[in-house]
């Protein structure tokens, strides 16, 4: 672990730290640390005033108050690959994240499996992000306790993680939109088929 990964897992709240193992810790970190990178990114407004709400504070609390929902999502998506265009279970996870999360959003796109999310903003110009949410048709070897339940396919392009990563980005800027509007509008695209 690097200095930068061990300052990071310092900082993690003890009851994570009791329920994962470093690794998958260290590994949702990432998850949250891609994901911040985005929220920074996308939001540019009222949280950057000096008299505003201090957006990192919020974000990162938001991030880490879901971080456990977060790892259960990748483990599930995980166990649970789809080849292009059969990402039906997939889908309806984004949905069902999404539609808890109070986003707008439209299924059965671009072949039946793509979803699309949208938040609105102050701004005219709207910001878009993108995941891949299929596998790939390869037999897992891991071993882990989340390894592939469907033969023959496997999430070794990572799109579980990139998934996730959409999805929790999503109900991170959902929350802080309850507070101030965000100022620009954040579409979320889950594209199938893109191996």
């Amino acid at each position: 672990m690097g200095v930068a990964g061990g300052a990071a897992y310092a900082a993690v709240p003890a009851f994570l730290k009791a329920r994962f193992n470093t690794n998958e810790i260290l590994t949702s970190l990432m998850l949250v640390y891609v994901a911040q990178l985005f929220l920074d990114w996308i939001v540019r407004g009222p949280w950057r005033d000096p008299g505003g709400m201090n957006f990192p504070e919020t974000r990162d609390f938001h991030a880490f108050a879901i971080l456990p929902e977060l790892i259960a999502m990748r483990h599930d998506l995980h166990a649970h690959p789809e080849l292009g265009y059969e990402e039906h279970r997939t889908s309806g996870v984004v949905r069902d994240v999404l539609t808890s999360a109070g986003i707008e959003h439209v299924g059965e796109l671009a072949g039946g499996t793509g979803v699309l999310g949208h938040l609105p903003g102050t701004a005219a110009k709207a910001v878009g992000l993108r995941a891949d949410i299929d596998a790939l048709p390869i037999v897992e070897q891991t071993g882990l306790e989340w390894a592939s339940t469907h033969a023959g396919r496997m999430h070794a392009c990572g799109h579980d993680g990139h998934t996730t990563i959409l999805a929790g980005t999503a109900r991170v800027l959902a929350e802080l939109a309850k507070t101030e509007p965000l100022p620009n509008p954040v579409s979320f695209l889950f594209q199938p088929a893109e191996e």
